[in-house]
């Protein structure tokens, strides 16, 4: 082996072996266990398993069949893993369903059951011919349909604050994609992508997690949902009466509003308080979300502009209040007063 080769050894080794280790840190030693942590760590632990056997027959492809074999049977577990985890996330289910048992049982049966029927040498001209196309066919499109789970959160990533649990949730499906991608691209022969970028890619994300997890405040909130905000510390009626009216000051005085980027951060830091107070202080005194309370101050600013019968066509109102396209003004404005900005004027005329 070449020494060029040997670092790219070591550098596709490393995600591997970590990968076990986190497996093992999330299925036995986290302190708070919950599904979606079990569910994770059996992801990363199969995902490590099916990354080894890459890396290593990648180097020294005269292997034992079994060992070979065993890389390509665990494929059939990522992508149902994939799915249950986000599942838990998105339904903040917390006990392991019995329906979902039967259904991961069946995916263990069928590896084990090529494990155990189609390892024999007579056997080996399936693997190639079927066996290898099915079960990358089934990694790949397990993954895309879990992405069902991840559209809430790319809509939210989109309109208004997203949690550091929710962009966790996003990184691994992200994640997930790109390692499926990759063997499946490099399995096609499509764009001469090399067998072993499956591996490198699992490293890199591998070393970037860790980077996270190193250098996050609060890696508690990473794993999971948090906690229900200051359930015990409710913000006063005198105190939330201040903050309302500061908040509506902000936005009409420096007209901030008209951001189209703007964000629960970015509020919450012009009025000087932290992030879950402002949360809270909505959700809790006016039952409304940053992005709804927003949407409903744009369209009332651009009622009072319609009102004013001021020279602004109806799609410039939009972009003055602060929305960034037509569809998305006319939608948000339609949602909160039942009419279109056009019926809303015609409605004022008469």
């Amino acid at each position: 082996m070449t020494f060029n080769k040997e670092i790219l050894f070591f550098l596709s080794t490393l995600g591997w072996f970590n990968g076990l280790i986190l497996s093992s840190y999330f299925l036995f030693f986290i302190p708070k266990k919950t599904l979606p942590n079990t569910l994770f760590g059996l992801l990363l632990l199969v995902l490590s398993i099916r990354i080894s056997k890459s890396v290593v027959w990648y180097f020294y492809p005269d292997l034992p069949v079994f060992f070979i074999q065993l890389g390509l049977a665990v494929c059939f577990l990522i992508g149902p893993l994939l799915f249950f985890y986000l599942k838990a996330v998105s339904e903040q289910t917390k006990t392991f369903p019995g329906e979902w048992g039967i259904i991961l049982g069946s995916f263990v049966m069928a590896s084990v059951l090529l494990m155990l029927f189609f390892t024999d040498k007579p056997q080996l001209y399936l693997w190639k011919k079927y066996f290898v196309k099915i079960t990358y066919g089934e990694w790949f499109l397990t993954v895309l349909i879990s992405g069902i789970f991840i559209i809430p959160l790319l809509k939210k990533l989109r309109t208004g604050y997203v949690t550091l649990h929710e962009k966790w949730v996003l990184a691994v499906y992200f994640s997930n994609l790109m390692i499926a991608s990759n063997f499946v691209v490099s399995y096609l022969d499509i764009l001469n992508v090399a067998y072993i970028t499956g591996g490198l890619t699992f490293s890199l994300l591998i070393y970037l997690n860790i980077l996270i997890l190193f250098y996050r405040k609060k890696t508690g909130y990473l794993f999971s949902p948090e906690p229900e905000k200051y359930s015990n510390k409710k913000i006063s009626p005198d105190e939330a009466g201040t903050l309302i009216l500061k908040l509506e000051t902000a936005l009409t005085e420096k007209e901030i509003y008209k951001n189209p980027d703007l964000k629960l951060p970015e509020m919450a830091g012009l009025l000087h308080v932290s992030v879950h107070q402002l949360s809270q202080l909505l959700n809790d005194n006016l039952q409304k979300t940053f992005p709804v309370y927003l949407n409903e101050f744009r369209v009332k600013k651009a009622c009072e502009i319609i009102d004013a019968a001021l020279d602004f066509k109806i799609e410039a109102i939009g972009y003055e209040v602060g929305y960034h396209s037509k569809s998305t003004f006319f939608a948000a404005f339609k949602k909160i007063t039942g009419l279109t900005p056009s019926q809303y004027k015609a409605a004022k005329v008469f």
